[in-house]
């Protein structure tokens, strides 16, 4: 059975600090012509020029990795119906999306042929990544990031390649970007769902290669790992957890949940 295998990175998308997550992402991932993919469709409602810069800096990222990448025009809803970039997506070794506005990226890949070919490279073990909006948009809902008061705090239904879950991306900077935000994503999570929360600069990943492998987030038993050093990364919050997590590693940058078994 491939190993199905996300990363999900807070903020950072693109910098030196992000590289040795993604490389790690990149070396668990099986099959595929070993590139990556990609969607900066986050970044759309920012502009042409925003998009062609950060388009820059993905391809200069991955270059210094030795990967070679490529960047999906997929700017509208429209764009995820074409065909030549369904087959980009089957064949890739790594789907990245980067960050920006979360409800903009959810629904324009939401039931479209590009999101059931990521999909389908996902089952046969590629790398599925997302970076702050790229992230959030992974889980059951992503966030309306333009609003300026929590009485219009809205959602969006989000891509659900981890059911049962809302993935928060700046979990420790959320308040400052707007206050209560924290509370307000909280309390949209019900009781039967994870709140899988991680700080700025901080990335995780993980697999469910193993035999039996099952896909939705489970309670970490401790948020200290046995390097005995205060781990960085995630928060997992959830009455009914779907699984049981397998070892936690600290690194500097990464902390690394693998394997992952139901």
């Amino acid at each position: 059975m491939p190993s199905r295998v996300i990363e999900l990175l807070s903020s950072g998308d693109f910098e030196a600090s992000a590289a040795e997550a993604d490389r790690a992402a990149l070396d668990a991932a099986t099959g595929g012509n070993g590139e990556v993919l990609v969607l900066l469709t986050a970044l759309a409602p920012e502009g042409s020029d925003v998009m062609a810069r950060e388009g820059k800096r993905a391809l200069a990222h991955f270059a210094g990795l030795g990967v070679p990448a490529q960047l999906a025009g997929l700017v509208t809803r429209q764009d995820a119906f074409r065909p030549d970039l369904a087959a980009a997506a089957e064949t890739a070794s790594m789907i990245f999306l980067a960050g920006s506005q979360p409800a903009y990226l959810a629904s324009a890949l939401i039931d479209t042929p590009l999101w059931a070919a990521v999909l389908a490279a996902s089952e046969r073990g590629a790398t599925v990544a997302g970076c702050s909006a790229g992230m959030w948009v992974l889980g059951e809902l992503a966030p309306v990031s333009t609003i300026t008061d929590l009485a219009d705090h809205a959602w969006v239904p989000g891509l659900r390649l981890v059911p049962g879950a809302v993935l928060a991306a700046h979990w420790d900077a959320l308040d400052s970007f707007l206050p209560g935000l924290q509370g307000a994503v909280r309390s949209a999570v019900p009781p039967d769902w994870t709140l899988l929360a991680i700080d700025e600069r901080t990335a995780v990943w993980w697999g469910t290669g193993c035999a039996g492998g099952s896909t939705g987030l489970a309670r970490s038993p401790s948020s200290r790992g046995p390097c005995g050093a205060r781990s960085r990364p995630a928060t997992t919050s959830s009455s009914s957890p779907a699984g049981a997590l397998g070892q936690l590693r600290c690194r500097p940058l990464i902390c690394q949940i693998s394997p992952w078994c139901a």
